[in-house]
């Protein structure tokens, strides 16, 4: 389980993790902050410590705090190389992404009609040419 000594991890079952920036980044709401969404890190994989990185409420990223992660909104995909975080909002039936170090929310575009069932993939290039030449 994530923990920090900034702030225990105490996480409800609904939860988002990805490999980002050579790291691995875990992104949940807990039960004593339902209302927000924090970021983990595990930097380090032999020392097991997942490190609080930020929190952002959902007053913040929605205009509205009561929310629930995975239900009510879903994170689809963190960033490969940056702190930006996307997700999906059906209730305005937006892909958004926020952005931690500014502290940003940007809505990026419509998603049309939004069926919770729906699969996200997140983009990841491929570079066939670079293998091929042995690159």
């Amino acid at each position: 389980m994530p923990q920090s000594l900034v702030e225990p991890f105490n996480g409800i079952g609904e939860g988002f993790i990805v490999l980002s920036q050579g790291s691995l980044y875990f992104v949940n709401s807990d039960h004593d902050k339902p209302y927000k969404v924090s970021v983990w890190v595990l930097e380090d994989y032999s020392s097991e410590q997942w490190i609080w990185k930020h929190t952002v409420s959902h007053l913040h990223l929605f205009q509205t705090k009561r929310l629930l992660f995975g239900h009510d909104y879903k994170v689809v995909s963190i960033h490969p190389e940056r702190n930006n975080i996307f997700l999906v909002w059906p209730h305005s039936k937006m892909l958004m992404s926020y952005e931690l170090d500014s502290r940003e929310v940007h809505f990026i575009c419509g998603i049309g009609g939004c069926e919770w069932v729906m699969y996200y993939l997140p983009y990841v290039p491929l570079y066939l040419e670079s293998l091929a030449d042995g690159h």
